[in-house]
């Protein structure tokens, strides 16, 4: 896949969710991310269960998935890349419409806000 083109990142987001994979994300990039939850697949089920147990679906587990940050360049290669494979066939994109990068720390219109990073060690 690293052929197919440039990834900056990949995560396992079995513990700690989507969430806490973005605020990896964020801290280490020194950005906020901005996103729209309703546009983030949830599992009916899971959806269900987190509702019940009063629990954020964006920090429950996710077992068996990834997370990939790469260049928006070569997002349409990769994307096609990971669709080929046996456990990439339920791949998607969010980049265009659903997600926002900011370094000025302004998340107005959104529902999903993973505040903007520091530097390790400060």
């Amino acid at each position: 896949m690293h052929r197919t083109g440039e990834i900056h990142s990949l995560r396992d987001p079995t513990r700690g969710g989507l969430a806490t994979t973005l605020n990896e994300f964020a801290a280490q990039s020194c950005v906020g991310i901005q996103f729209t939850e309703s546009n983030l697949p949830v599992n009916p089920a899971v959806a269900g269960a987190c509702e019940l147990l009063g629990l954020d679906p964006l920090y429950v587990a996710n077992e068996g998935k990834m997370v990939a940050a790469v260049a928006a360049a070569d997002a349409n290669r990769i994307l096609a890349r990971m669709k080929e494979t046996r456990y990439g066939h339920d791949a998607n994109d969010y980049r265009r419409s659903h997600w926002r990068t900011s370094r000025t720390g302004n998340h107005e219109n959104t529902s999903g806000v993973i505040p903007r990073g520091r530097p390790s060690g400060r």
